[in-house]
């Protein structure tokens, strides 16, 4: 009967350190990233990026306008063209980044 509940206890606390750890590294508002945002976050219909939200673009992704946020660090990246133009698959980056192309098809955010 103790064996079970010793078991029980380490599962517990192991559940609870995984979560906490999950939680810690989740990138917050306040957290060590520079307030880089990882992954989709728009869904807002557009027709050109000046109906975007500052930060975003209007992007065309198979016939579907979505306004997404311009594309970070390490990321796919468009050149940047008009502010009422609608991208191909990717926004231009973030204002702190540059669009650098590293062949024909691939342009990648890099420091400035």
């Amino acid at each position: 009967m103790c064996h079970l509940s010793s078991v029980a206890i380490f599962l517990t606390v192991a559940i609870l350190f995984a979560t906490s750890t999950v939680t810690k590294c989740s990138g917050t508002k306040g957290s060590d990233d520079d307030g880089i945002v990882w992954g989709p976050t728009g869904g807002n219909g557009c027709d050109s990026s000046q109906q975007c939200d500052e930060g975003m673009c209007c992007v065309n992704k198979n016939g579907h306008y979505d306004c997404e946020l311009k594309a970070q660090i390490g990321q796919h990246c468009s050149q940047t063209g008009h502010f009422n133009t609608v991208y191909n698959k990717t926004c231009p980056c973030d204002s702190r980044f540059h669009c650098e192309v590293k062949s024909e098809y691939l342009s990648i955010c890099a420091a400035r």
